[in-house]
């Protein structure tokens, strides 16, 4: 990868990257390749001109990153991660079986094969995530969770605005507290998806 090296102060404008005279800046260069500078510090995709690692490292931003409203979104995106990384690998074993039959068991022939398999295993992985073991959590979980937080509604002698008041209340925690405990349950799955190894030569 080349070096990223840091402007502090821009010398003068550089308006197809948003980069005004004053600003800081990052800018880098392959060998043989124009001066590249950008605003932000590069993703490691910009920094290779590999295409496999530049689909790769992008696929690992993406799970590395990886959020959801509910189970059924993050299914959704798990199984696109997975046909993106799958369809890696298949680009991969295509290359292998399109070159000549006798550099197929060369260096480069088996550093194709190699990723191949990587990725199809990865892919594998992702698909064998159980979802179908998701429970939203019941009314007495809930319940057991917010004991001692919850306002009494039956307590003899309330008034009706301090009834009204605590169920205002208790439905509000009774709201966050299913929110706090699906997104514990959804960070579980995530946690799961983030520790399949996509490391490959």
């Amino acid at each position: 990868m080349p070096r990223v090296n840091v402007v502090k102060k821009a010398a003068k404008d550089y308006p197809e990257q948003g980069i005004k005279k004053g600003d800081a800046y990052y800018w880098w260069k392959f060998r043989f390749g124009p001066m590249v500078r950008s605003k932000e510090h590069p993703k490691p995709w910009q920094l290779t001109r590999s295409e496999f690692y530049s689909t790769l490292y992008q696929i690992q931003d993406a799970i590395g990153n990886i959020k959801a409203e509910d189970v059924e979104d993050l299914q959704q995106q798990v199984q696109d991660l997975a046909g993106q990384i799958r369809e890696l690998g298949e680009e991969c074993q295509e290359k292998h079986d399109n070159m000549p039959d006798s550099l197929q068991d060369s260096e480069t022939g088996e550093l194709l094969t190699s990723r191949a398999e990587a990725m199809e295993s990865a892919a594998d992985e992702l698909e064998g995530i159980d979802f179908d073991n998701f429970e939203e959590p019941t009314d007495a979980e809930v319940r057991e969770e917010l004991e001692g937080e919850l306002g009494d509604e039956k307590e003899p002698g309330i008034g009706e605005e301090e009834l009204k008041k605590r169920k205002e209340h208790n439905t509000l925690l009774y709201a966050e507290k299913i929110d706090e405990i699906m997104q514990e349950r959804l960070q579980e799955i995530i946690d799961e998806v983030q520790n399949v190894s996509l490391d490959a030569e």
